[in-house]
């Protein structure tokens, strides 16, 4: 089973993509919150054939909802309505704290091939949120 990771955020949404067994979970693409983030996450749902979908679940250190769910409430349901894929979550909590404790100084490729110096880790962090759902199942 594929699955696809989402770390949801008010200026990006960082995917991340699992192999086809659902063992190993990568980065694949930030994608800038908008009108047109919806139609190319569904899009790329469409092209990777992408059976579950994993949203970070957002909470304080206490375990409470952040003000953020409620936009990620509103976009599951419509993500959802678009693609008719199940929706799971997992506590995204600390993942970006986990990326950035690597050394991600290297130049990364960006979508138009060329290398520059990114501090851009939503993408990973919704891999590390992704491969934590992975371990558990």
């Amino acid at each position: 089973m594929k699955y696809m990771g989402i770390d949801y955020g008010t200026k990006r949404i960082g995917i991340a993509i699992s192999d086809e067994s659902g063992k190993f979970a990568f980065p694949k693409v930030i994608v800038s919150t908008g009108a047109k983030a919806l139609s190319d996450i569904v899009n790329l749902i469409q092209s990777e054939t992408i059976e579950q979908i994993i949203v970070g679940n957002s909470l304080d250190n206490a375990g409470n909802r952040n003000v953020i769910m409620e936009d990620v409430d509103v976009f599951i349901e419509q993500l959802h309505k678009l693609t008719g894929v199940p929706i799971g979550f997992m506590d995204e909590r600390f993942s970006s704290t986990a990326v950035r404790s690597f050394d991600f100084e290297k130049p990364i490729a960006n979508t138009r091939g060329n290398s520059r110096p990114t501090n851009h880790i939503d993408d990973r962090a919704a891999a590390i949120m992704l491969q934590r759902y992975l371990d558990r199942q």
